[in-house]
């Protein structure tokens, strides 16, 4: 018996091969881009009558009003979440290449004040010595209602690219519908830009608030 439970004792000494446990290290919170205008989310579209693929396309649709636009302007998916609608603009006789239509839209203040707005544009272009671009702001009024202007031209760097593009400008119009605001940004090379300059403000003119 004694034998018994020395044999058995021993066999309780027996060291057991263990795997080594490593803890994992705690996980990275995930770093999301702000958006533009900034850190703000718009409204859902689902909300909302809103342009797409195989809606007129003549017309644009969004924020409970319409506006006319060419049929050249191509619906795109947007590609940034920021971007509530977004067109490709071709350029016309003496570009080749294309400009971005983009829409953002936002509840109440959210976005941010268009001052704050206008000064992150214009870091986002330089002058030929790297200067920030002085805006060109002013005001116009359609079916009653205010919209701010702001144009930038130079080289423009816009969130997150490599490098900066020279020859570029951003023609943008800021909307403030009942308790939302939209921006309106047609950006690209400055050919593209001016040569759709007409069709753009012809859009702008174009808008009407829905019953």
């Amino acid at each position: 018996m004694n034998t018994l439970r020395l044999v058995l004792f021993g066999f309780m000494l027996v060291p057991v091969a263990c795997k080594e446990y490593t803890p994992k290290p705690p996980s990275q919170p995930r770093v999301v881009a702000p958006a533009e205008p900034s850190g703000v989310n718009s409204p859902s579209p689902a909300t909302m009558e809103l342009s797409g693929p195989d809606t007129d396309p003549s017309v644009v649709t969004i924020a409970g009003m319409t506006a006319p636009k060419p049929i050249a302007w191509t619906w795109r998916k947007p590609t940034m979440s920021f971007r509530t609608l977004q067109y490709i603009i071709p350029g016309k006789e003496n570009s080749s290449e294309s400009a971005d239509l983009v829409f953002s839209l936002f509840s109440n203040t959210d976005g941010g004040s268009l001052e704050d707005n206008i000064s992150r544009w214009s870091m986002q272009f330089a002058d030929e010595e790297g200067t920030p671009a002085t805006p060109i702001v002013s005001e116009m009024t359609v079916d009653g209602m205010p919209i701010s202007l702001v144009e930038l031209s130079g080289s423009y760097r816009g969130m997150g690219a490599p490098f900066a593009r020279p020859g570029h400008t951003q023609l943008t119009a800021v909307l403030e519908p009942n308790d939302v605001r939209l921006y309106i940004r047609m950006i690209g090379p400055t050919a593209a830009v001016d040569e759709n300059r007409d069709d753009f403000m012809a859009m702008l003119n174009g808008f009407r608030q829905n019953d």
